[in-house]
């Protein structure tokens, strides 16, 4: 094994070189092969968009402030892949999402200085290892951030592109797997300029091999073979031949010829659908052979579907055809013992032969696949080509009396009034064959079908049924569709700039592109967050604020419930905040329970550790050791399942002031403010995960995206024990939370000692806690009970949660006496008593000492070691 340092040296790799050129020769890495190395050849697209959108109008090597930003954009453009290319050509998932990030981030901070350093990092002519070193210093927070060898990777990516002639692009794990199969080298991890220099000069060695073996070889050539070497040599997936030829799903058919005006007008025709002169059955694309006086002496390709039309004073079928004459005929002797191969015949019925070899008496016969192919081998021909592509329309309809399967519509060129219809060019390049989307106007303003051209320009019976003719076309119906509105159409980013959003729909057919016309179907099949609307809404009705086995003074409750409606009604989240043991994290469950069900919430415990990944989400590694964005508690409100159907699940955050919010939170506060947010992640295909607010409803649902409802709510609890964290969190957040207090009901004191108003206030607690059967109703406690929570509350204000606590460890006691009130203080108080200072807690057990048994002191005792500070008992204990 060689170690860095040493030149490199190629040995088997011959074999890979010839099986490389075999397979690019054949088109094994065009995008739409049949071929196991995938599709390559996007690199080519993107690296001469980088030329011809930057490189050949800017001097690399003297790049300006300006220059930039400019440059960045046109790096950042998904060209020919739906992803970022540098990002994908790291690898995708964090390492290039953050890489590509941290790289556009720095750059942008300081262009002059960025423009300073990559204008001598792409120069050629300095030295790669300085060049690389600097580049390294510059961006060193990318490699902070990333994998090692991230940076070298996008680096290298960028001199490839800029300079595919020069350099090849480093990714460790290729680069490993490929130099330790045919080099026994060892290429080691991380940023090493030197080790990448030895591996370029390798490459250029590689570069040289393939110089006259395939058109223009450059690094891109390298890099792609590097990266494919498994699959070129792994097994025999790679059908060369199958490569080569056009894969058409293609019919045949033998036509008996008797009239020549067919093959000079290029048609067929016939009177009826018998299936001897059916024509109906023919698509365009299909392949028919003209057999007459014993030869074939023409072969067509089938352009259009069959219509109807006067001949001789009767309906006719017609087809019409792109013909091509044979050169020379092809005699029936020449092709008979052929065409009646067991092979080639297939056993097909209706076949133009006989079993005997005869033509049989029929206008239109099918041939099988094999017979088209040899008929066409003998004949020498290729097949003939259609006459141009098929063209793409939108169509604007106002009947729909046609909208039905074979229901035709004609489209004049000019109006009921006789005033000639704008965009003519449409009306005269229509013709058989070519596709529309039929949009209906009034009422419903959406795509309603899809529908084809029978014919083209020709005259017809104007819609006022008299005698005058005029010029169009006329459309057929294929099928119905509960399609794209106007304004799905008009919004979508793919169809902006598109001349039928451009002329704002105003002509009455429109030319589309392939593309346009794909993409308007697609709009028809996609499904919005609109349709979830009333699934995903709440409606203020619905909102339910209830005491359940909570128990407030009645008018403290009057003002908790409506002030919690009200908020949740305005639009607001909700934080309730007060002392320890309100029931303030009860109240919110049963708020949710009560507005949108048991199901459809989340309730979570704050951290001091939450980050982002813990609220919206990052990047995750799955069983298969990828990395996957995975979503964060808030994130995932928002999917019911991994296809991203929208939901609105409702989050309770308890003890919100353990995290630090703004940190915790980050770009969900765009998000929260009503502003949708791109993150700095992509799903597994690439796409970008994006949060889109309430206004985004008639986007398409997709797995990377995370739709916030108008009606999600939050609910959050905080303690007012550390009044700080009021203010650790930012009015940017403050702002979108209702801040409701659950406090403590006001504990009577003793009156001429009397504390029998003390006691009929835990009576009304107990009450409630009783009211299930698990609690008993033991009178005997309530004083005792009551004055506990009074003493406590002169020093620490503390919820009936934890009194509820005291209280049920103490009420199975048939007495007072026989009580042990001690341990429920331990238990449930002292751990509300953080932060009391020693004066405060001797007062708090003085009184507590009056109020039960402790002979043995162990309040204090317990109480010096659990606050380590040193207490003094009066009476000298």
């Amino acid at each position: 094994m060689s170690d860095t340092g040493a030149e490199i040296a190629f040995g088997n790799v011959d074999g890979l070189l010839d099986r490389f050129v075999e397979v690019w020769d054949a088109g094994g890495y065009e995008e739409e092969a049949d071929s196991s190395v995938g599709w390559e050849t996007w690199k080519w697209t993107y690296q001469q968009h980088l030329h011809d959108e930057f490189v050949t109008d800017h001097d690399v090597t003297a790049l300006s402030a300006g220059d930039i930003p400019v440059l960045i954009e046109v790096l950042d453009e998904s060209v020919a892949i739906d992803a970022k290319i540098p990002v994908y050509m790291l690898g995708g998932g964090q390492n290039g999402g953050v890489a590509w990030q941290e790289f556009k981030d720095i750059s942008a901070d300081d262009p002059e200085a960025t423009a300073e350093l990559l204008s001598f990092f792409l120069n050629p002519d300095e030295d790669i290892v300085e060049r690389l070193d600097q580049f390294r210093e510059y961006y060193a927070e990318v490699e902070d951030e990333t994998a090692p060898g991230s940076l070298l990777a996008l680096g290298t990516c960028l001199l490839m592109f800029v300079h595919p002639d020069q350099y090849i692009h480093y990714k460790w794990k290729e680069m490993r797997n490929f130099f330790r199969e045919f080099a026994d080298y060892k290429v080691n991890q991380g940023f090493d300029a030197q080790q990448y220099r030895e591996l370029n000069e390798a490459c250029r060695e590689l570069l040289v091999q393939l110089q006259g073996r395939v058109e223009d070889p450059s690094m891109l050539h390298v890099q792609t073979m590097i990266w494919s070497w498994g699959d070129l040599l792994s097994s025999n997936e790679i059908d060369l031949e199958a490569l080569a030829e056009v894969s058409d799903d293609v019919a045949f058919y033998w036509v008996n010829q008797t009239h020549d005006e067919e093959l000079e007008g290029e048609y067929l025709r016939s009177t009826d659908t018998k299936w001897q002169r059916d024509l109906t059955v023919l698509e365009p694309g299909d392949v028919v052979f003209h057999y007459a006086n014993g030869e074939i002496r023409a072969c067509s390709v089938v352009e259009t579907e069959a219509y109807r039309d006067d001949f001789d004073d009767e309906q006719h079928f017609f087809v019409d055809v792109s013909t091509e004459r044979l050169p020379e005929p092809v005699s029936l002797d020449e092709v008979r013992d052929g065409l009646l191969d067991p092979e080639i015949r297939q056993e097909k019925t209706r076949y133009p032969l006989s079993e005997n070899g005869d033509v049989i008496q029929a206008y239109l016969c099918h041939l099988t696949p094999e017979a088209g192919a040899y008929l066409l081998d003998v004949a020498g021909v290729e097949l003939p080509e259609r006459e141009g592509n098929t063209q793409y329309f939108w169509v604007n309809a106002e009947a729909t009396d046609w909208h039905h399967e074979g229901g035709e519509s004609f489209y004049q060129v000019t109006s009921p009034a006789g005033e000639t219809r704008r965009n003519q060019d449409a009306y005269r390049a229509a013709k058989p064959g070519d596709l529309a989307v039929v949009y209906q106007i009034s009422p419903v303003k959406q795509v309603v079908g899809r529908a084809h051209v029978v014919r083209g320009l020709h005259e017809e019976p104007t819609e006022a049924g008299d005698a005058d003719t005029g010029q169009g076309i006329t459309v057929q119906w294929d099928e119905s569709l509960d399609g794209a509105s106007w304004r799905d159409v008009k919004s979508d980013a793919e169809l902006e700039g598109s001349r039928l959003v451009d002329s704002d729909n105003s002509f009455v057919i429109t030319e589309l592109t392939e593309r346009e016309y794909e993409r308007v179907l697609e709009l028809c099949e996609v499904t919005r967050y609109e349709e979830f609307a009333e699934e995903l809404e709440v409606r203020d009705s619905e909102v339910t604020v209830t005491q359940g086995r909570l128990h407030f003074p009645d008018t403290e409750w009057e003002r908790i419930q409506t002030r919690v409606e009200q908020a949740l009604t305005n639009g607001n989240h909700v934080l309730l905040f007060g002392p320890p043991g309100t029931g303030k994290t009860k109240l919110a469950r049963q708020v949710c329970e009560g507005t949108v069900g048991s199901d459809e919430y989340e309730l979570v415990t704050a951290s001091a550790d939450w980050s982002t990944f813990d609220t919206v989400g990052g990047y995750q590694t799955t069983t298969q050791n990828t990395l996957e964005f995975e979503p964060g508690v808030v994130l995932d409100r928002f999917h019911r399942d991994e296809s991203g159907t929208p939901a609105n699940e409702w989050l309770i955050i308890d003890e919100l002031n353990r995290a630090d919010i703004d940190k915790a939170f980050g770009s969900l506060f765009s998000a929260l403010t009503g502003e949708s947010v791109t993150l700095p992640f992509d799903d597994s295909d690439g796409a970008p995960i994006q949060i889109f607010d309430a206004s985004r409803r008639h986007e398409e649902i997709g797995a990377n995206r995370f739709y916030i409802p108008e009606d999600w709510r939050m609910l959050a609890t905080m303690n007012t024990l550390d009044k700080t964290s009021l203010y650790e969190m930012s009015y940017a957040f403050m702002r979108r939370w209702a801040f409701v207090p659950v406090g403590i009901p006001e504990l009577p004191a003793r009156d001429d000692g009397d504390d029998s108003e003390l006691e009929a206030l835990v009576a009304d607690y107990v009450a409630v806690w009783a009211a299930n059967g698990d609690v008993p109703e033991a009178e005997h406690h309530y004083e005792p009970v009551g004055r506990i929570w009074r003493a406590v509350n002169e020093e620490r204000a503390i919820g009936p949660a934890i009194v509820e606590d005291i209280y049920e460890y103490v009420a199975v006691a048939p007495s007072m006496d026989a009580a042990d009130y001690v341990s429920p203080i331990i238990m449930y108080v002292f751990p509300q008593l953080e932060g009391l200072r020693r004066n405060e807690l001797e007062r708090l057990l003085g009184r507590l000492d009056a109020i039960v048994d402790d002979e043995a002191g162990e309040l204090w005792t317990v109480a010096r070691d659990f606050f380590q500070v040193d207490l003094q008992r009066s009476g000298g204990e």
